[in-house]
Protein backbone atom coordinates (compact mmCIF):
# COMPACT_ATOMS: atom_id res chain seq x y z
CA UNK A 1 0.00 0.00 0.00
CA UNK A 2 1.36 3.33 -0.70
CA UNK A 3 0.36 5.59 2.70
CA UNK A 4 -1.79 8.67 2.39
CA UNK A 5 -1.69 10.14 5.01
CA UNK A 6 -0.29 9.34 8.74
CA UNK A 7 -1.28 10.64 11.74
CA UNK A 8 1.41 11.18 14.53
CA UNK A 9 -0.08 10.06 18.45
CA UNK A 10 1.60 10.86 21.55
CA UNK A 11 3.28 7.76 21.29
CA UNK A 12 5.01 8.57 18.44
CA UNK A 13 6.62 11.22 20.05
CA UNK A 14 7.72 9.24 23.08
CA UNK A 15 9.12 7.03 20.24
CA UNK A 16 10.94 10.17 18.85
CA UNK A 17 11.74 11.07 22.88
CA UNK A 18 13.54 7.84 23.05
CA UNK A 19 11.04 6.57 26.14
CA UNK A 20 9.47 3.76 25.20
CA UNK A 21 10.20 0.91 26.86
CA UNK A 22 12.70 -1.04 24.55
CA UNK A 23 10.81 -4.08 25.02
CA UNK A 24 8.19 -2.72 22.60
CA UNK A 25 10.85 -0.86 19.96
CA UNK A 26 13.88 -1.59 17.60
CA UNK A 27 15.62 1.74 16.93
CA UNK A 28 15.98 3.07 13.95
CA UNK A 29 12.34 2.77 13.07
CA UNK A 30 10.29 4.72 10.81
CA UNK A 31 7.13 5.76 12.65
CA UNK A 32 3.48 5.19 11.16
CA UNK A 33 1.12 2.83 13.04
CA UNK A 34 -2.48 4.96 12.49
CA UNK A 35 -2.77 5.81 9.13
CA UNK A 36 -4.49 5.14 5.96
CA UNK A 37 -3.28 4.72 2.19
CA UNK A 38 -4.08 3.01 -1.24
CA UNK A 39 -3.53 -0.40 -2.57
CA UNK A 40 -0.85 -0.53 -5.15
CA UNK A 41 -0.06 -4.25 -5.75
CA UNK A 42 -1.84 -7.21 -4.54
CA UNK A 43 -0.39 -11.26 -4.75
CA UNK A 44 -1.29 -12.53 -8.16
CA UNK A 45 -1.93 -15.96 -6.18
CA UNK A 46 -5.16 -17.04 -5.14
CA UNK A 47 -5.73 -17.03 -1.02
CA UNK A 48 -6.15 -20.41 0.53
CA UNK A 49 -9.68 -21.44 1.65
CA UNK A 50 -10.36 -19.41 4.76
CA UNK A 51 -7.97 -16.65 4.10
CA UNK A 52 -8.64 -13.21 3.97
CA UNK A 53 -8.82 -12.35 -0.39
CA UNK A 54 -6.27 -9.04 -0.76
CA UNK A 55 -8.02 -5.62 -1.53
CA UNK A 56 -8.26 -4.95 -5.40
CA UNK A 57 -5.51 -2.21 -6.20
CA UNK A 58 -6.61 1.42 -5.69
CA UNK A 59 -9.09 0.29 -3.23
CA UNK A 60 -8.61 2.92 -0.01
CA UNK A 61 -7.41 1.23 3.14
CA UNK A 62 -6.62 1.40 6.87
CA UNK A 63 -4.70 -1.32 7.70
CA UNK A 64 -3.95 -2.40 12.03
CA UNK A 65 -1.13 -1.88 12.95
CA UNK A 66 -0.45 -4.96 15.61
CA UNK A 67 0.27 -7.84 13.46
CA UNK A 68 -1.07 -11.10 15.65
CA UNK A 69 1.23 -14.44 14.84
CA UNK A 70 -2.67 -16.08 14.93
CA UNK A 71 -1.00 -19.02 17.08
CA UNK A 72 -0.10 -18.50 20.52
CA UNK A 73 -2.62 -18.93 23.40
CA UNK A 74 -3.79 -14.96 23.40
CA UNK A 75 -4.29 -14.87 19.38
CA UNK A 76 -6.45 -17.88 19.62
CA UNK A 77 -8.56 -16.56 22.66
CA UNK A 78 -9.01 -13.61 20.34
CA UNK A 79 -6.82 -11.32 22.32
CA UNK A 80 -4.23 -10.68 18.93
CA UNK A 81 -3.83 -7.08 20.52
CA UNK A 82 -1.48 -9.64 23.66
CA UNK A 83 -0.06 -11.58 21.12
CA UNK A 84 2.91 -13.85 22.01
CA UNK A 85 5.14 -12.42 19.29
CA UNK A 86 5.11 -8.98 19.30
CA UNK A 87 5.21 -7.32 15.86
CA UNK A 88 3.95 -3.78 15.58
CA UNK A 89 3.85 -1.68 12.19
CA UNK A 90 6.11 1.77 13.64
CA UNK A 91 7.36 -0.14 16.67
CA UNK A 92 9.08 -2.75 15.56
CA UNK A 93 8.57 -3.00 11.74
CA UNK A 94 8.92 0.28 9.65
CA UNK A 95 5.36 2.22 9.72
CA UNK A 96 3.64 4.22 6.93
CA UNK A 97 5.71 7.30 6.99
CA UNK A 98 7.89 5.57 4.49
CA UNK A 99 7.41 5.41 0.49
CA UNK A 100 5.34 1.57 0.30
CA UNK A 101 3.92 -0.78 3.04
CA UNK A 102 3.26 -4.45 3.05
CA UNK A 103 0.61 -6.17 4.78
CA UNK A 104 -1.00 -9.50 5.71
CA UNK A 105 -4.49 -8.93 3.56
CA UNK A 106 -5.93 -10.22 6.58
CA UNK A 107 -4.89 -6.89 8.45
CA UNK A 108 -5.85 -4.41 5.83
CA UNK A 109 -9.65 -2.86 5.60
CA UNK A 110 -11.10 -1.10 2.63
CA UNK A 111 -12.82 2.07 3.71
CA UNK A 112 -15.34 3.68 1.79
CA UNK A 113 -14.68 6.73 -1.06
CA UNK A 114 -16.72 8.91 1.00
CA UNK A 115 -15.01 8.94 4.08
CA UNK A 116 -12.15 11.10 4.49
CA UNK A 117 -8.61 10.23 4.93
CA UNK A 118 -8.66 12.35 7.92
CA UNK A 119 -11.26 10.44 9.50
CA UNK A 120 -9.94 7.06 8.04
CA UNK A 121 -6.14 8.01 9.66
CA UNK A 122 -8.36 7.95 13.20
CA UNK A 123 -9.80 4.47 12.82
CA UNK A 124 -7.00 2.76 14.97
CA UNK A 125 -7.45 5.42 18.03
CA UNK A 126 -10.66 4.69 17.47
CA UNK A 127 -11.02 1.07 17.53
CA UNK A 128 -8.99 1.34 21.04
CA UNK A 129 -11.73 3.51 22.65
CA UNK A 130 -14.45 1.13 20.90
CA UNK A 131 -12.44 -1.94 22.32
CA UNK A 132 -12.64 -0.58 25.77
CA UNK A 133 -16.23 0.27 26.06
CA UNK A 134 -17.46 -2.64 24.51
CA UNK A 135 -15.30 -4.15 27.59
CA UNK A 136 -16.71 -1.94 30.07
CA UNK A 137 -20.53 -2.54 29.05
CA UNK A 138 -20.91 1.22 30.26
CA UNK A 139 -25.08 1.63 31.08
CA UNK A 140 -27.23 4.30 30.03
CA UNK A 141 -26.95 6.87 32.78
CA UNK A 142 -24.24 4.91 34.24
CA UNK A 143 -21.37 7.34 35.92
CA UNK A 144 -17.93 7.30 34.11
CA UNK A 145 -14.16 8.34 34.73
CA UNK A 146 -12.25 8.59 31.70
CA UNK A 147 -8.51 9.48 32.08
Amino acid sequence: MRPTLVGVCGTDLDIVEGSIDPAFIRYPIVLGHEWTGVVESAPVARPEPGMTPPPPVGARVVVEGIVPCGHCAECVAGNTNRCATYDEFGFVRDGAATGLVAAPSRLVHIIADTVANESAVLVEPASVVLRALLRAQPAPGQRVLLI
